[in-house]
């Protein structure tokens, strides 16, 4: 049977600035119809480097520390059931308030990482800090967010039924975006099933299974896991540096794990752990490579992760086998004329929906403007208009950052 066609996208220069009259008079629009105006030569996307790092406790606060990255071990067995331990779940705590506040914290206490000296490489200078110095009032940086909203954006032409949104304020020339719940994130929180939180916990105990928090020596048994209950709020996140085109970019990124033995210096040592069901039909191969495969390659690339180990489990959640990917062969995995995916496409949309989003949609540079930008399914265009009443829902920026303090909680 043939793969289904992919929709086709356009984006129109002329009318991506338009006001649309009907709706909102005040919204701005980025319109897309076409793929092949986005099937340009790769635009220029600088190699991540890793500016800084910090850990997260149980009780989601910042520790200015390496305490929760965890190893890479390989398990002697192939037989590592992800249904264990479930009644002892630790859930996440609802991070809705917390924005990019752990971010923010970061760079107070690492204000260094964004002066001139350090930009221009100066690896003296990007030492990780653990007291608060006098934070320059322009960061020399463009955006400032999560890895897990910029890799919505940037798979948006080809996961056309996926929403999200966003929030975004200008402060001293610097864009803060902050992901926004959707009606169809709460839609599908409203609706979760136990058998949807069950395999939610696969993930994370898949992670479980295949990492320690030592250094590993030799291959261990981890038959067993940690031995402790799985608790998601606890994470080890890198904060990296890029750029696309004229873009500079710092996100903040969760790592699942390093290579201990990799002599590569952090990102290039880091691996991403993943799980997906046996492929056993031609349906399923398309369904991995056209989903999957893309939202892995964009997650790893933007932050410079080279490698992705998955492992493949059955229905009941047992996993039998381990492949490994690297990012960047994963696009030679897929076949456009298949109708799957492009990453020239992905990251030139990215990069023109940045353009439009610098220079048409977040003009006013103040802390107490906020805009709501949109995509929401079956549409062709991405919506954005400056709020007019402001919520503490929209609010990116807290006054202990502005005043340069000490972050409170």
């Amino acid at each position: 049977m043939d793969p289904p066609a992919v929709k086709r996208l356009r984006v129109d220069d002329t009318a991506s600035q338009k006001r649309d009259d009907s709706a909102d008079k005040h919204a701005l629009h980025f319109s897309f119809e076409r793929l092949e105006d986005f099937n340009q030569p790769f635009p220029s996307y600088r190699q991540p480097v890793e500016i800084g790092y910090f850990s997260i406790d149980g009780e989601r606060k910042l520790l200015r520390n390496k305490s929760q990255l965890q190893y890479y071990s390989a398990p002697k067995k192939l037989n590592l059931p992800l249904s264990a331990g479930f009644d002892s779940f630790v859930s996440k705590k609802d991070a809705k308030g917390e924005g990019i506040k752990l971010l923010l914290e970061w760079i107070t206490y690492n204000a260094q990482c964004f002066k001139p000296q350090s930009l221009a490489g100066n690896k003296e200078a990007v030492k990780q800090q653990h007291k608060i110095i006098d934070r320059p009032d322009n960061i020399l940086t463009d955006f400032v967010t999560w890895r897990g909203l910029l890799t919505k954006i940037m798979t948006t032409p080809f996961s056309q039924s996926d929403s999200w949104a966003f929030v975004a304020t200008k402060y001293n020339g610097t864009i803060y975006l902050k992901q926004m719940e959707t009606e169809q994130d709460r839609m599908r929180c409203l609706n979760e099933t136990q058998r949807d939180k069950l395999m939610s916990y696969w993930g994370h105990k898949f992670e479980d299974y295949m990492t320690t928090s030592t250094a590993p020596l030799a291959i261990r048994d981890s038959s067993n896991g940690s031995g402790d209950p799985v608790n998601p709020n606890i994470q080890f996140v890198t904060v990296a540096r890029t750029r696309i085109n004229s873009h500079s970019i710092v996100m903040g990124a969760e790592i699942d794990c390093c290579d201990h033995g990799s002599k590569e210096q952090s990102p290039r040592n880091y691996i991403e752990l993943k799980t997906s069901r046996f492929i056993l039909t031609d349906r399923n191969n398309y369904s991995f490579k056209k989903f999957k495969l893309l939202k892995w390659w964009a997650q790893s690339y933007l932050v410079g992760v080279p490698k992705i180990i998955c492992g493949f489990r059955d229905d009941d959640g047992n996993v039998k086998s381990l492949e490994q990917f690297k990012t960047i062969e994963i696009p030679r995995e897929v076949d456009m004329q298949q109708g799957l995916w492009d990453p020239a496409i992905c990251l030139n949309f990215f990069n023109k929906f940045l353009t439009w989003l610098k220079t048409s949609v977040v003009l006013q540079d103040s802390p107490r403007v906020a805009y709501l930008v949109e995509f929401t399914p079956p549409t062709n265009q991405i919506t954005a208009r400056k709020l007019s009443n402001t919520t503490s829902d929209h609010t990116i920026l807290p006054e202990w950052y502005l005043n340069k303090e000490a972050p409170t909680s």
